[in-house]
C-alpha cells in the first residue's frame, strides 16, 4: 500500500488529509507525533466541521486499504 504524500499540498484540505493519514502510521517518534498533532489541530480549526469529519473518514479508509486505489 502506498502512503507517499505530496510534499507541497495545494490546499488546507489536502494538507489535513495527508496529516491524518500520517497520524495513523505507527512509526513516528514522540516529537514527530507532537508536531503532526499541532499541524492537524491548526488545520482542523481552519476548516468546516463537515469537511474535517469527511477527511478523517477518508484517511481511515485509506489506512485500511479501502477505496482511493491508484491501481485502477
Amino acid at each position: 500500500m502506498n502512503y507517499s504524500m505530496d510534499k507541497n499540498p495545494e490546499s488546507a484540505e489536502e494538507a489535513l488529509y495527508q496529516g491524518l493519514v500520517m497520524q495513523l502510521l505507527p512509526n513516528q517518534t514522540k516529537t514527530e507525533r507532537e508536531e503532526l498533532d499541532d499541524i492537524i489541530s491548526n488545520l482542523t480549526a481552519m476548516l468546516p466541521v463537515n469537511t474535517v469529519n469527511f477527511l478523517k473518514f477518508k484517511a481511515t479508509l485509506k489506512f485500511l486499504g479501502i477505496g482511493d486505489s491508484d491501481d485502477s
